[in-house]
């Protein structure tokens, strides 16, 4: 348990890597319930992980800020805020993971995106969230910017939200 960020794990540096690793039942008062992981240079990476069970404020299973996070499972994860599973910011890419089963009192049940987020060959089953986007909720979306959120070749199913978007939402 963290009294801040990064219930079972922080990391900040400039250029984060973990692989093969796992978080479970661990808890932070703000962000990443499972990890706080923060890649200030270059893009790092998070493979191969497990986040179950997981809570915090914001991103219960992971928070992750300039990474991509590739062939992770990420279930089970609750958080106060937003990002049940996963808190994307600033350049965070969700590659081949399977988000399931997690729940945001707020928005983004499975995965909540800040900045640009690429969501590729991943599954985002059984999310929900108490406002809006059960599978995945971005807030920076816009039809005329490159930059705004982009999902591929995945499936979004079986997400809820008590307000609006039970699968996707973007606003902007």
């Amino acid at each position: 348990t963290a009294g801040s960020d990064g219930g079972g794990y922080y990391g900040h540096c400039q250029r984060f890597t973990m692989t093969d690793c796992a978080f479970s039942s661990n808890s932070a008062t703000s962000y990443g319930g499972g990890l706080y992981a923060r890649s200030s240079a270059s893009q790092g990476a998070i493979d191969r992980g497990q986040f179950i069970g997981n809570d915090a404020s914001y991103g219960g299973g992971v928070y992750a800020y300039t990474m991509y996070v590739r062939d992770c499972t990420v279930e089970h994860n609750h958080a106060d805020g937003d990002g049940g599973g996963v808190y994307a910011d600033y350049h965070s890419d969700v590659l081949t993971c399977g988000v399931t089963d997690n729940q945001a009192e707020r928005d983004g049940g499975g995965i909540y995106g800040k900045s640009y987020v690429e969501i590729n060959r991943s599954s985002i089953l059984d999310n929900s969230a108490g406002r809006d986007g059960g599978g995945f909720c971005s807030s920076t979306f816009s039809q005329s910017s490159s930059s705004g959120p982009k999902i591929y070749n995945s499936l979004l199913a079986r997400n809820s939200a008590d307000r609006d978007g039970g699968g996707v939402l973007l606003s902007a």
